[in-house]
């Protein structure tokens, strides 16, 4: 998909680029969860040469940042970093380069483009993003499988799994925070609410149609199919094992479905595998 120009018209409602985030979901809260997990199996797997990590939807780099100087802290000293953070919207990408410039020993490169673009092309496209395989040490993709699969379709949100696995080494981790059936519904429900109206509608009828997403052709999510099942499905598939994350989960944190729009409802408190937003992490490993 060609970004398109009015991106960043819609205020994360129709490519998730969300400009205010991190106000719902502060950063802190997922490195908190993630910091002992992410720590033990980077020194289990991470061998003497640099780190290459990808996070694919970095918004404005806020979370890439704080993971990856999380990572950093726990390499051997003198270890470089080198972090990639992609995001659809040029205007979360130029807050990045502006917030979070190269510092000591972690190198950052914010790039502004779909990451399906060279994945889906035949001929490579304009990819914002396409590295060698067995290259990256970490890939990330938090609460952006959704936007992939609602632009891209099936075969669009597969393909973008498959080619992450491979773009991993071995003993490389595959980092997915993937949104559930029901956010599906509630995107289009919020386009509903807002009466937003697509790039391709005629904003001129004084009655235009208000922009939805189709998601009758979408068969990975459907009523007897769990897309975050099917996710799973795919990575473990391409010769991954899951590596367990618990964690306690407390009533009344975060946004409680980390879409950004504040109308979650993460309840109890109780040791879990959601986060406090009522999403699933998933972690996996690559043999």
């Amino acid at each position: 998909m060609m970004m398109p120009s009015s991106v960043t018209q819609y205020n994360g409602h129709i490519y998730g680029n969300f400009p205010s985030y991190y106000d719902f979901n502060p950063s802190g809260k997922r490195t908190e969860l993630l910091r002992g997990v992410l720590v033990r199996e980077v020194l289990a797997t991470h061998e003497k040469s640099a780190f290459g990590y990808l996070d694919v939807g970095c918004n404005d780099g806020t979370l890439t940042y704080d993971i990856s100087r999380l990572i950093s802290s726990a390499l051997p000293e003198g270890t470089e970093v080198v972090t990639t953070g992609v995001d659809i919207d040029p205007v979360l990408i130029e807050r990045a380069i502006k917030q979070y410039p190269t510092r000591e020993q972690i190198t950052y490169e914010w790039k502004s483009g779909d990451i399906l673009d060279g994945i889906l092309s035949e001929n490579g496209g304009e990819s914002a993003y396409r590295p060698s395989p067995g290259t990256l040490s970490l890939i990330s993709c938090f609460s952006t499988t959704m936007w992939l699969h609602l632009h891209h379709g099936d075969s669009g949100l597969t393909a973008f799994l498959r080619e992450g696995c491979k773009w991993l080494k071995r003993g490389g981790l595959f980092l997915v925070e993937p949104q559930e059936n029901v956010s599906y519904k509630k995107a289009n429900r919020r386009l509903r609410q807002m009466k937003v109206v697509g790039e391709k509608d005629d904003k001129s009828d004084p009655n235009p149609t208000v922009h939805q997403f189709d998601l009758e052709n979408l068969s990975l999510r459907s009523e007897n199919s769990d897309v975050t099942h099917r996710i799973k499905e795919i990575i473990l598939g391409e010769g991954f094992v899951e590596i367990k994350i618990d964690f306690e989960r407390k009533d009344g944190d975060g946004d409680g479905d980390g879409d950004g729009d504040g109308d979650g409802d993460g309840d109890g408190d109780r040791k879990d595998t959601r986060t406090h937003w009522n999403r699933r992490l998933m972690l996996f490993r690559k043999n």
